[in-house]
């Protein structure tokens, strides 16, 4: 079990301070992946900063990096997954 952090790390104020509409977009990527969101801005905002919290616990400093190369491999995934395929 992770340990949450009795100091306000940087990284960690970072992923608190993600505006409502960053997080929108975020909570839409995860559904793609499968998480059961309701479609409120309070449920999406909450789930995202969840989701960027794990990140910084996991990963400190590099949180941002290693969550954009996890949005975008969703992304890219989604869109192989509308591409048509070759006869």
């Amino acid at each position: 079990m992770r340990i949450y952090p009795t100091e306000l790390t940087p990284a960690l104020r970072d992923a608190l301070s993600i505006m409502l509409w960053d997080s929108a977009g975020i909570a839409e990527a995860l559904r793609l992946e499968g998480h059961e969101i309701p479609q409120k801005a309070e449920d999406e905002q909450a789930h995202a900063l969840h989701w960027c919290i794990g990140l910084v616990l996991e990963h400190g400093d590099n949180w941002r990096e290693v969550g954009a190369k996890r949005l975008i491999a969703i992304a890219a995934s989604e869109t192989a997954k509308a591409e048509p395929e070759n006869p």
